[in-house]
């Protein structure tokens, strides 16, 4: 996520969603698996609702969200432009796939 976006949706406990990643991928012998079942039942559902009201309220306002382009250096000295879609788009990618996989069964 974006600074601006993280700035503009403080509610969010980003930090502690970074620190669970990083614990996870860096320290997984030492993972208190009490706490992973607390957060994946108890916080996930919360988060998950979040995400559905910020993305139904961007749907109804049409709010565009700017895709990042990030400059990749190639071993020849030059740069590769890469666009990371934003999450919003993601959303909507993997609802298409859904879809288009649905009415072809």
């Amino acid at each position: 996520m974006s600074k601006e976006y993280k700035s503009e949706h403080q509610n969010i406990e980003w930090n502690m969603i970074a620190g669970l990643r990083h614990r996870l991928v860096h320290d997984y012998d030492g993972t208190n698996w009490n706490i992973i079942v607390d957060v994946i039942f108890e916080e996930l559902p919360i988060f998950i609702e979040q995400i559905i009201r910020e993305v139904k309220s961007r749907l109804r306002k049409r709010i565009p969200v700017r895709s990042r382009i990030i400059e990749i250096p190639k071993g020849n000295g030059k740069t590769k432009n890469l666009t990371v879609i934003n999450y919003f788009d993601r959303i909507a990618q993997q609802a298409v796939s859904i879809v288009m996989v649905l009415e072809k069964e």
